[in-house]
């Protein structure tokens, strides 16, 4: 709530969304940029994504919603054949990266990235 205090007094807006089923919110979503966002699970038809564009990953693939995009690439963990499919079928060129060891520890892609 601190946070959202704060966004908003800038001019932001800000929402709280309570997890149910991940861990944390970037565990089942991925933000594409021009609107475009990857959803899985709870995420799907929460209010809050109402207004994007989404690429709706099933149960089996939930990992792979952490996904990451940079430049003209999205970076998914390797194995997703249905999250591969509907990023390529969107436009988006895929690499794969084996992520086994890091999702032993319930890590994903976004763990492992700093973005600036």
């Amino acid at each position: 709530l601190q946070l959202k205090g704060i966004l908003e007094q800038e001019g932001f807006i800000a929402t709280i969304i309570p997890l149910k089923e991940f861990f944390h919110l970037k565990t089942g979503i991925a933000y594409l940029g021009d609107n475009k966002m990857v959803v899985a699970g709870e995420f799907v038809d929460h209010p809050a994504f109402d207004s994007y564009d989404k690429i709706v990953i099933g149960k089996e693939d939930e990992y792979s919603a952490n996904c990451i995009h940079v430049n003209d690439y999205v970076i998914i963990p390797s194995g997703y054949g249905e999250t591969k499919r509907k990023l390529n079928e969107a436009g988006y060129e895929t690499i794969e990266l084996e992520m086994s060891e890091v999702q032993k520890h319930d890590g994903g892609l976004s763990c492992l990235s700093l973005r600036f």
